[in-house]
């Protein structure tokens, strides 16, 4: 692990972290009954589906509860009975059957799925104790594994943890890029060069970040302002009738950070913190005419937790490490919802063609996620001379 690696931080502190509203079995069928295609077996009058609250990501097949282990069973999770649980029950006679039926029905359970459309499986009777315990009861012709994945997916959707963040979100070559920056730094005009070069618009301004799984960060933008983009001097712009529905992505996995910054923005920030902010919690005076090196030196002191705002974690790294040599690979490690990703610090004052470089950095990652590797620092680190000029490529190759 190298320094810079040992330096990693949270680009998306606990604290903000966007906690979910309550669910219904209502907004459930209104958004997914189209793919999941659920049959109702009671008479929809009897029951308030918006009553029917969906508190956990949990799905429940209820082998063990069947059995009478009902201890650690999940309130508020929707039970999924399958061919396996029909045939278990089938084993009792009909009085066992609605016996133990009327334990589960005693839970808070928001709704019962009966897969493969194998009501028939069930005797009546079984299906009459949920409703008549308010517990809707629906059939579906997928199989068991179909639903509980489509269902999984969207409990995971809804109830993953979830983060705004104040960016951009691109897809270059197929790549989700994340672009930071302070306000005013150039990353919607970015965006918008990365547009007319072909690459897709996710989201301006305000992103959504969502960990997906446990192990991966997907971003969208905000239902109000998606397939907008706001450019200081031309106002709002539909991207959608500028670039066309194929430049648009409603949601991508982002796979790498861009932090845009310039070093004359980078100095002011951080002063007018240490000015600001430090003299107030530290008590030491700090005058804006201080010279650079001593603010500098301070400023690196302090803890993240005390820097109130992305952009100055991020300066604290860069100011530390800058200038590296010209061959290592620049990058921060940074956690989104705890998920590492690598963060790529873009000065913008000394870059020509930031696209170009974004471009670049996609390509890079596609080269490396399909298993070529990249010896770059091999290469620089073989013996050299300046007789080497005068061997033809091809001669060098050989000898590696």
């Amino acid at each position: 692990m190298n320094e810079l690696d040992k330096d990693s931080f949270e680009l998306t502190p606990s604290k903000d972290i966007i906690k979910p509203i309550k669910l219904s079995l209502k907004n459930v069928l209104e958004f997914h009954n189209e793919h999941l295609e659920l049959v109702p077996l009671f008479d929809m009058k009897e029951i308030n589906l918006e009553q029917k609250e969906i508190a956990h990501s949990t799905l429940i097949r209820p082998q063990f509860a069947l059995a009478g282990y009902l201890d650690y069973f999940t309130d508020k999770s929707i039970v999924i009975l399958g061919r396996t649980e029909a045939s278990f029950l089938n084993r009792f006679d009909l009085d066992e059957q609605m016996t133990i039926i009327s334990k589960l029905a005693k839970f808070d359970i928001p709704c019962v799925i009966i897969t493969n459309n194998n009501e028939n499986m069930f005797d009546p009777k079984i299906i009459e104790i949920f409703v008549q315990n308010n517990i809707p009861v629906f059939k579906a012709a997928g199989p068991t594994p179909i639903i509980f994945h489509q269902l999984m997916d969207i409990m995971d959707d809804f109830f993953s943890l979830k983060k705004t963040i104040h960016g951009n979100l691109v897809e270059v070559f197929g790549v989700g890029i994340l672009i930071l920056g302070e306000s005013g730094i150039g990353k919607s005009e970015l965006t918008l060069d990365l547009l007319e070069k072909g690459h897709r618009f996710v989201a301006d301004d305000i992103v959504v970040l969502m960990r997906k799984w446990g192990h991966k960060v997907y971003g969208y933008g905000p239902m109000k302002t998606q397939k907008w983009i706001e450019i200081r001097g031309a106002g709002i712009l539909d991207v959608t009738q500028m670039f066309g529905a194929n430049l648009v992505e409603n949601i991508v996995e982002v796979e790498n950070v861009i932090f845009l910054y310039d070093d004359e923005r980078m100095i002011e920030s951080v002063t007018n913190f240490m000015v600001k902010d430090y003299s107030k919690t530290t008590g030491e005076f700090i005058s804006p005419q201080t010279e650079w090196n001593d603010i500098k030196k301070k400023f690196l002191k302090i803890q993240d937790e005390k820097l109130p705002s992305i952009d100055l974690r991020i300066y604290k790294r860069i100011i530390k490490y800058h200038p590296l040599d010209r061959i290592s690979d620049y990058t921060f490690q940074c956690y989104i919802l705890g998920i590492s990703k690598a963060l790529y610090p873009l000065n913008v004052s000394l870059s020509k063609n930031s696209s170009a470089i974004i471009e670049a950095i996609a390509s890079r990652y596609n080269t490396k996620k399909v298993g070529f590797k990249l010896p770059m620092e091999e290469r620089f680190k073989r013996p050299s001379s300046p007789d080497n000029i005068y061997f033809p490529p091809n001669w060098m190759e050989s000898k590696t």
